[in-house]
């Protein structure tokens, strides 16, 4: 017997002889609770949807807006491959980063590290020509010393992560001057630029190597013990460090994973373009952090994760796209930039409810 069942014959118990509801009408008051709680639930359960997908559904609006105001110009396949292969070293930058963000650390560090690999590989190429092995394999060991300097200094020496990174930025950009001696470094060889450049379908093969991150850090941050705890220890590190999980050798980690990451990054931007500016950092610093935030409002509100930093980087880069095609002034990319970093920081607070977008600078 449910608990309208028992309400209803209470009530006709308690009732007046002449007062007492029918039997008829107790039931279809009855059923129009039920219908009442299903409709609630049901309700509760589309915001739900309605604020995980929210950010999916702007997207796509971006996408039906720029296609019906330019059709012939933005809504082409040539477009989307533009999109595609301008975002790919941003959304790798931009996962990498997710890494540190769970663990609530803001490592600033990631451009100025991308470019200084990617000028170390340039320059063993076309001055020293050592083997496209051998400039890799620099490289990502110079990434992945930057990533536990890092952690060095923000674990054992419990120095404010951004101002470590910010420091670790500062002498990075430094020194890429120093190596390239404040020149573009061009003339890269094929194997290299060929094999970046050239992909299935005309989408290149950095590109296939980001969503291949995507996939492989999606699954190491839910199926993995590595990818809980760093969860877990960003959400209260005391905590973590009571139960004995092994806080310190996991937020070392996680710096030197990426560190190697800004590394690959910057392999994949030398051979993408076929040359490297050591003055290029800044064009990629705001929007990785930006599609990092925003990230937090899709699938998993209040929380940095893969999938929602991949939607976010395509999101910011249709909209961007689109105000080109459609003539914006070079300085409305810049504001759209910081706005969007902004705005992202804000809505990733006010749609995850919850602290764990705080970060503990």
């Amino acid at each position: 017997m449910n608990e309208h069942t028992k309400a209803d014959e209470n009530l006709t118990a308690e009732a007046p002889a002449g007062d007492r509801p029918s039997s008829e009408n107790a039931q279809s008051a009855a059923a129009l609770l039920d219908v009442s709680s299903a409709d609630r639930g049901l309700a509760g359960t589309t915001v739900q949807v309605g604020r995980r997908l929210g950010l999916v559904v702007f997207g796509l609006i971006m996408v039906a807006l720029f296609a019906g105001l330019s059709p012939h110009a933005f809504f082409t396949q040539g477009t989307a491959i533009t999109i595609i292969t301008a975002e790919a070293v941003p959304m790798m930058l931009a996962l990498a980063v997710t890494i540190t963000l769970r663990l609530h650390d803001l490592d600033v560090s990631f451009a100025a590290v991308m470019i200084l690999t990617a000028v170390i590989a340039a320059e063993l190429l076309t001055s020293h020509h050592v083997s496209l092995p051998v400039a890799i394999i620099v490289a990502l060991a110079v990434g992945l010393g930057v990533g536990l300097i890092n952690g060095f200094m923000v674990v054992i020496l419990k120095l404010s992560s951004f101002i470590a990174t910010l420091g670790t930025m500062s002498v990075a950009e430094g020194l890429a001057l120093a190596v390239s001696r404040s020149q573009i470094l061009t003339g890269l060889p094929k194997a290299l630029t060929s094999t970046m450049q050239d992909g299935p379908g005309g989408v290149p093969l950095g590109a296939i190597i980001g969503w291949g991150l995507l996939v492989i850090l999606w699954l190491i941050f839910e199926y993995t013990p590595f990818g809980r705890y760093l969860l877990f220890i960003g959400g209260n590190r005391k905590a973590a460090e009571l139960l004995g999980l092994p806080v310190r050798r996991v937020r070392i980690a996680a710096y030197a994973m990426t560190g190697l990451l800004f590394a690959a990054a910057g392999l994949v931007l030398a051979g993408m373009l076929g040359s490297v500016d050591p003055t290029s950092d800044a064009t990629f610093l705001l929007s990785p952090l930006a599609a990092a935030f925003l990230g937090t409002t899709v699938f998993q509100l209040g929380r940095f994760n893969a999938w929602g930093t991949g939607v976010a980087i395509y999101v910011l880069a249709i909209i961007s796209t689109g105000l080109q095609i459609l003539g914006a002034s070079a300085w409305v990319g810049d504001v759209f930039q910081g706005g969007a970093l902004i705005i992202a920081i804000a809505l990733s607070r006010v749609l995850g409810k919850n602290s764990e977008v705080d970060l503990k600078l």
